[in-house]
């Protein structure tokens, strides 16, 4: 019976877990960092006969066949560093989930990765898909592991993954039919060596695409790295999508109008023109697809406007966790200064200067906050005014007493939440619950 190790025990190692007791025949070793890490496993996982727990003890690696990491687990782990100084191969809980995978299945696999925009695009795809009369189950980096896919064996049309750089960097085997690349700026740089392994492991995916490659032809490092004759762009000037006199022109096909589209809706344009380019690909009508939005549900705290209070328009940007997402969302108001923008938390050795020129032009005061917050006090602090505040609460109720009515409060953090949080999606919870607490009276 070989022995696979399980390293991280969050919800895709947990499903990684299940799946090999399921259908490998397999004895199970699980490991994380975390010394608590049984208060995170299910009764059925802590009592089977087939799984050891070692919680952060080291397991015997003389014994291990395989080793399956999660994703946040990185390559300079010292139990990933120790496997492959023994040749034992390292997998992620993508490419683990893959090998169980009928022989036909990859023809239905569509991927999704960039830096930002990643879930909306995902959400868009399988929408548009679902609204078009397909089956879809969703996943990867979006929610559910792919390991649940293989464990529920129902069939399905195509299925739509949102793939990170760590799952990118674990693959061994894995295809799909076609994919799309949303853009390429610095982010987890605490994670990857430097940039340059970064875009190397996104870009890498592009070789794993059996059909088609889509690609952001107004992203500079994305339109030097594709040919126009291997891949499909979208763009707002010029490529199989873009942008003319206001339509949205996809394979030489009108698929429709902004001027019908919400505010969210003309933001998330990029995101759009990638969706329907893949899914024109995949035998769907645009002008049907884009229609199909009407009634799409956006995911939480993306540029979401919370609401306005007595004349100040607030928005809750919590995923923007890396300085491109910061640039693109106040690259969405127009120039004078009328944006108090809350910028913080936990950094991923990211550079923030890109920032400056934007920031010196939109707005009027910068709150500061947690472990980042000294950082990037030094960043702008001959920029713009700012206020240093290290607690989420004081940033938010500081952000509050320097707005002008008229004016916008953007949450956009820049950073990890981890801090402070255990996820944007609590950090952007939290925002909202402030916002409505002390600004209801204002």
């Amino acid at each position: 019976m070989k022995k696979i190790c399980i390293v991280g025990l969050g919800k895709s190692g947990q499903m990684a877990a299940e799946l090999a007791l399921s259908v490998g025949n397999f004895e199970v070793y699980l490991y994380d960092d975390n010394p608590k890490a049984d208060n995170m496993l299910s009764e059925d996982l802590l009592t089977h006969q087939r799984v050891k727990l070692f919680a952060d003890l080291q397991p015997p690696l003389q014994e291990i066949d395989l080793f399956v990491v999660s994703p946040g687990v990185p390559p300079k782990h010292h139990l990933v560093r120790e496997a492959y100084g023994r040749g034992i191969p390292v997998w992620g809980d993508v490419e683990f989930a893959f090998r169980f995978v009928t022989f036909e299945a990859p023809r239905k696999f569509v991927t999704v990765t960039g830096t930002n925009g990643k879930t909306t695009t995902t959400a868009m795809i399988a929408h548009m898909l679902q609204k078009a009369g397909n089956s879809v189950f969703v996943g990867g980096n979006y929610g559910v592991p792919l390991s649940s896919y293989v464990l529920e064996g129902e069939p399905v049309d195509f299925v739509v993954l949102e793939l990170s750089s760590f799952q990118i960097a674990y693959m061994d085997s894995f295809v799909a039919r076609g994919g799309v690349f949303l853009n390429l700026a610095q982010d987890h740089m605490d994670w990857h060596k430097d940039f340059n392994d970064y875009v190397e492991t996104k870009l890498g995916l592009s070789s794993r695409l059996l059909e088609f490659v889509v690609a952001n032809g107004d992203d500079e490092l994305l339109k030097k790295n594709f040919d126009d004759k291997d891949c499909f762009f979208f763009s707002f000037n010029k490529g199989q999508a873009f942008m003319s006199d206001g339509k949205m022109v996809v394979n030489g096909k009108i698929a429709g109008s902004i001027a019908g589209l919400s505010e969210r809706d003309v933001f998330n344009l990029p995101n759009i023109l990638a969706a329907l380019t893949v899914v024109d690909l995949l035998g769907i009508d645009p002008k049907e697809a884009l229609g199909s939005l009407k009634d799409f549900q956006y995911p939480r705290f993306r540029m979401e406007p919370v609401g306005d209070f007595n004349g100040i328009k607030v928005y809750n940007d919590s995923k923007a966790t890396n300085p491109h997402a910061v640039l693109k969302a106040l690259q969405w108001f127009d120039s004078g200064k009328s944006v108090v923008l809350i910028l913080g938390g936990q950094n991923k050795d990211m550079d923030f200067t890109l920032l400056r020129d934007e920031i010196r032009n939109k707005v009027k005061c910068l709150v500061i906050y947690g472990d980042s917050a000294e950082m990037l006090a030094e960043v702008f602090e001959d920029v713009v005014p700012l206020e240093l505040k290290y607690n989420f609460d004081d940033a938010v109720r500081c952000a509050i007493e320097m707005a002008d009515k008229g004016g916008i409060i953007l949450l956009s953090p820049g950073c990890a939440s981890f801090d402070q949080f255990s996820s944007y999606v609590e950090r952007g919870e939290a925002f909202n619950e402030l916002i409505k607490k002390y600004l209801k009276d204002v």
